[in-house]
């Protein structure tokens, strides 16, 4: 396996899941096991491993170029109340990108920012940053409200702690969106950041899984 960064988070998980260390084991191991082309099996991880046909190329005559980026691709980031994180993403967009690329922002609401903070959003008139009604939309939710404004052919889905940097690889994923039968197309971060998970014992000695607070100092792990 690969070694990831791992990281605790200050603030408290929405979401965190008890289980035992056997039955977390347990479903781990199901889902890298290969499964057989007759299986049956109704788990949801079940085909996972399951290895897909080579992308096919396009005849030449099928293949839609993209004049720009800004013409072609939205870029849809839900954040939870953290703009400062997505100025700093457009920020990078506009300087390794195309400035004028279309950005959605789906925020938790239902408060507006302070007026400065509002003033650097207006920096970018190109970016639609939309405070929703609830307090705690969720990133599911918070996405596909996203998505339903794109506009383009394309979309990218980022966090908001996301920088673009000069060598981004969008214009290479764009290529094989528009040569190719794939219809999702994904990209190998250089770390993955993540609340740190661990089995510590629970009142009675059991192994249970917990989330890990503290100072954000990053430990690896290989998994």
């Amino acid at each position: 396996g690969a070694t990831v960064a791992l990281t605790p988070c200050q603030r408290p998980s929405s979401g965190i899941t008890l289980l035992e260390e056997a039955e977390f084991l347990r479903d781990r191991a199901a889902l890298l096991l290969p499964i057989p082309a007759n299986d049956s099996c109704t788990f949801p991880g079940c085909g996972i491993n399951k290895r897909a046909e080579f992308p096919v190329f396009k005849p030449q005559e099928d293949v839609r170029k993209c004049e720009n980026l800004s013409g072609c691709v939205t870029i849809v980031v839900k954040t939870a109340r953290r703009p400062h994180l997505v100025i700093r993403l457009a920020q990078s967009v506009r300087q390794h990108l195309d400035a004028d690329i279309p950005i959605i922002v789906i925020d938790d609401g239902p408060d507006t920012h302070p007026p400065e903070i509002m003033s650097e959003i207006a920096q970018f008139p190109n970016m639609r940053y939309v405070i929703a009604e609830e307090a705690d939309l969720g990133i599911a939710e918070g996405r596909t409200r996203g998505v339903r404004m794109v506009e383009t052919r394309y979309f990218l889905n980022f966090d908001d702690d996301h920088i673009v940097p000069e060598d981004s690889g969008v214009l290479k994923i764009v290529e094989l969106m528009e040569t190719t039968d794939l219809t999702l197309v994904g990209a190998k971060g250089r770390t993955s950041w993540a609340g740190f998970v661990d089995f510590l014992p629970d009142e009675d000695g059991r192994p249970m899984l917990r989330q890990l607070h503290g100072s954000c100092t990053v430990k690896s792990q290989l998994l």
